[in-house]
């Protein structure tokens, strides 16, 4: 009687360790090469820069969701957690060149698999944006530009305006970059007046 005792109590030990190992596997611990929960390290690196610290931002492509990006102080590149999936991507940072401040803009379209990746936005691929006039004297006075997601969604940077912009390439149906550009007639006003000296200025 004490020995079916002793082989019953072992039966259901044996059930309960059972059940508890079926649930480990199950839920409790994820399996080996699962997606992290967060996502994939993706970082974002700037290339050909002559200004650090930039702003980027990142949307999922298929909800437009947007996911944070961290920028270490003084740096060219961001960081973030993202799952697997097709995002956009834009980068924006303020420089400086013979005409004064600019701005410029390097969006790019990537994806994520299974594991971390980089994705590089080089700023030699960045191309003056302006609109054409046909007033010959008429100079930019300021400019500002902004992006518009296919969602609909406007998107502003706080490197967004400058005397130059300059903007990079991208192939994404519904994504415009707006140009809000301000010229002034040469002589119509206090910052050009008329006439000019020998120089031209």
């Amino acid at each position: 009687m004490a020995d079916s005792s002793r082989s019953h109590r072992r039966t259901r030990a044996a059930a309960v360790l059972g059940g508890a190992a079926l649930l480990l596997g199950g839920v409790g611990v994820p399996q080996a090469g699962a997606a992290p929960t967060a996502g994939y390290p993706v970082k974002i690196q700037l290339t050909h820069v002559d200004h650090v610290a930039p702003e980027i931002r990142v949307w999922d492509r298929a909800t437009w969701k947007a996911y944070e990006v961290t920028v270490p102080e003084g740096e060219d590149f961001g960081t973030a957690e993202l799952p697997t999936g097709n995002y956009l991507t834009i980068g924006n940072y303020a420089g400086y060149d013979a005409s004064g401040p600019q701005a410029r803009f390097l969006p790019k379209t990537f994806s994520v698999g299974t594991a971390a990746t980089t994705v590089t936005l080089d700023a030699d691929l960045a191309h003056p944006a302006a609109v054409n006039v046909d007033e010959p004297t008429a100079a930019r006075v300021t400019a500002d530009a902004w992006y518009t997601l296919p969602n609909g969604e406007a998107v502003f940077f706080a490197n967004g305006s400058g005397a130059t912009l300059h903007a990079a390439p991208v192939t994404l149906p519904g994504l415009t970059l707006n140009l809000h550009d301000v010229r002034q007639k040469r002589g119509s006003g206090p910052n050009r007046p008329s006439p000019t000296d020998a120089s031209g200025v």
